[in-house]
């Protein structure tokens, strides 16, 4: 169970803890954040290091994508792409051909992107990679790529090629934050980077 460290922030000096006993003990509870950030941080990095050429790295989603409201965006809140979402001109139907879909998409909704073969990170800490923006569009300029191969009424494969990946992020999910408040700087960290994903999606959309 994650360790709401928060919890000790704002509480009086119990009559069973000095003053000396209660600021060693947050001091301890400081010095061990530290560490295990200092330990993401290198796993992470090492992780960069390892990747082909620095710069190339390639992600595996199978997800089920359902529509958010009535709107014609299709996503999902789980996963090694948590946030991923397809844009699509119109909601899609399962009489919809293969060269439809492809015609009626109109963006790719990409918040964040998993990293495959990441280890040694401590528990829970929720460790990604950060795109430059929220969405991929059709005609960007940036040499990323999205195509769909195939449709059946309800499963859709696809890739999305050179996906860009400025920053690899890590939060300490067992500290939680009072509401605004700012988070210490021992519970996250980012580190920039430059490296282009592929991302192959195998999903099933709810029409």
């Amino acid at each position: 169970m994650p360790i709401d460290y928060s919890r000790f922030d704002n509480i009086d000096v119990s009559d069973d803890e000095d003053e000396q006993a209660y600021k060693a003990r947050k001091e301890a509870e400081e010095a061990g954040r530290r560490a295990s950030k200092a330990q993401a941080k290198e796993c992470v990095e090492a992780w960069w290091q390892a990747c082909p050429k620095q710069s190339q790295f390639s992600v595996e989603c199978a997800a089920r994508l359902t529509r958010a409201g009535t709107t014609s965006l299709y996503n999902t809140l789980t996963g090694p792409l948590k946030g991923l979402g397809l844009g699509f001109e119109r909601p899609l139907t399962k009489d919809d051909s293969l060269e439809t879909v492809q015609g009626l998409l109109k963006y790719v909704a990409l918040e964040r992107v998993g990293l495959p073969g990441l280890t040694g990170v401590p528990e829970g800490w929720d460790v990604f990679g950060r795109p430059p923006a929220s969405r991929i569009e059709l005609d960007d300029d940036e040499g990323q790529t999205f195509s769909i191969e195939a449709w059946d009424g309800s499963k859709l494969k696809a890739t999305v090629r050179k996906a860009r990946v400025v920053a690899l992020e890590g939060h300490d999910a067992n500290y939680r934050v009072a509401p605004g408040m700012p988070a210490p700087a021992e519970t996250y960290f980012l580190v920039r980077c430059g490296l282009r994903a592929t991302l192959r999606l195998n999903c099933v959309l709810v029409v």
